[in-house]
């Protein structure tokens, strides 16, 4: 008979095959002791090796660690891209911010000397500006 406690043993021995303390060369190799394996862990431990002696397996297995590594190297790129056009993002909203309050303040001076009865021509020859834009405002 089964026991849920024996099934979590032979599931936990199982696992053991894919310890990765025991990796030795590559994350592809493991160092097993063939020994201590039966029955359907032995079966499971016999299609490891047959898979990892099958060459096109091994080529399979280089290609998706390859894979890996591009996308990878592509997801940090991108995470980097994000953060610089979010970096600019905020120095543009910055720099709007700052030309919208140079507005503001431009609009208040022109207001100021119309109020004084000044000319277009004399407040845009005060404030470096054009008559054009004095009448902007």
């Amino acid at each position: 008979k089964i026991t849920k406690m024996s099934v979590k043993t032979r599931l936990d021995k199982l696992l053991t095959l894919f310890d990765q303390a025991q990796t030795h060369g590559s994350a592809h190799e493991l160092s097993v002791d063939e020994s201590s394996y039966n029955g359907d862990h032995r079966y499971v431990l016999n299609r490891l090796v047959y898979a990892k002696s099958d060459e096109s397996v091994c080529k399979d297995m280089d290609l998706e660690d390859e894979f890996q590594t591009v996308l990878e190297r592509w997801e940090q790129t991108e995470t980097e891209l994000k953060s610089r056009i979010a970096d600019k993002d905020k120095q543009l909203a910055s720099k709007d911010k700052q030309l919208a309050d140079q507005q503001e303040q431009l609009a208040a001076s022109i207001r100021l000397l119309k109020s004084l009865n000044l000319s277009d021509e004399e407040i845009a020859s005060k404030l470096g500006i054009s008559q054009t834009e004095v009448k902007r405002y």
